[in-house]
């Protein structure tokens, strides 16, 4: 989903002057990068991990690999995607890449067990390939990519929610400080995911109106908007184990369609 969103990015804010070999350079770098970051937060996590059903079967604490062996696995790999970017990209890119990087692996890992904050911030790196993207084809300027970023960045809320509110049980055995966990009134969450939803709704408005995409494309991404915002009002009503579940399905079909909106113009 990285590399498909920071595609589309680069789809979707690319001019006449964009160079196609450099997002494919792009592509590579921050590939590597990406596979840093996920087998370090999997070093960094592998304790917890391993008291949550739902990962207890990874690498680490599964067994399959040391993390001696994982620590190294993360370390050659984020040095060889950012030395790549370095030499086939912009200082720009390896910068942007690097920051990401560090927002997920360092500060967003880190604030698991401390705050439930750490979605905001971690929500910061999910969306960061948009603007890699854009950097890779020279549209870093256009408006398109920080309505693109700030969508993607605000999707991440009803959609972090929903994952907490279903794995709340598991992430208070792993000492995961998640919005659920650390506020069992479920107002926070609450906040989190119906404040996401409504404004995810108003942001596509006024990207619509701003960008002056065809009717079509305007009912669509609307649409859909209005539709997440309506299963996020459900849950927020009744937060069980079925609205976070639904809510979840939704907010993955909901990115998938926004995309593929983006895609077609």
């Amino acid at each position: 989903m990285v590399l498909f969103t920071m595609g589309v990015s680069a789809r979707l804010t690319a001019g006449p002057h964009s160079n196609p070999w450099l997002i494919g350079h792009a592509v590579v770098g921050v590939f590597w990068v990406i596979v840093g970051a996920v087998i370090f937060n999997q070093w960094l996590e592998w304790m917890s991990d391993a008291s949550m059903p739902r990962t207890a079967d990874r690498p680490i604490p599964a067994g399959k690999i040391r993390p001696r062996t994982a620590v190294i696995l993360a370390a050659v790999a984020t040095a060889f995607g950012l030395t790549y970017l370095a030499a086939f990209g912009t200082a720009r890119l390896s910068g942007i890449t690097a920051l990401s990087w560090f927002l997920y692996a360092g500060v967003y890992t880190s604030l698991k067990p401390v705050s439930m904050w750490q979605t905001p911030i971690g929500a910061l790196s999910g969306a960061a390939p948009i603007l890699l993207g854009a950097e890779a084809a020279g549209g870093l300027a256009n408006p398109n990519a920080w309505f693109f970023f700030a969508f993607l960045y605000l999707w991440q809320f009803p959609h972090a929610m929903a994952i907490a509110s279903l794995y709340r049980d598991q992430f208070a055995q792993g000492n995961v400080r998640v919005a659920p966990v650390a506020d069992p009134t479920g107002r926070t969450t609450m906040m989190m995911a119906l404040g996401g939803a409504i404004a995810l709704l108003c942001l596509g408005g006024v990207w619509v109106w701003a960008a002056g995409m065809p009717v079509w494309a305007t009912a669509v991404i609307t649409g859909s908007s209005f539709a997440n915002l309506l299963v996020t009002l459900r849950f927020a009503r009744r937060p069980d184990q079925k609205a976070a579940r639904v809510l979840l399905r939704a907010t993955v079909l909901h990115l998938p369609i926004v995309c593929i909106v983006l895609l077609s113009l």
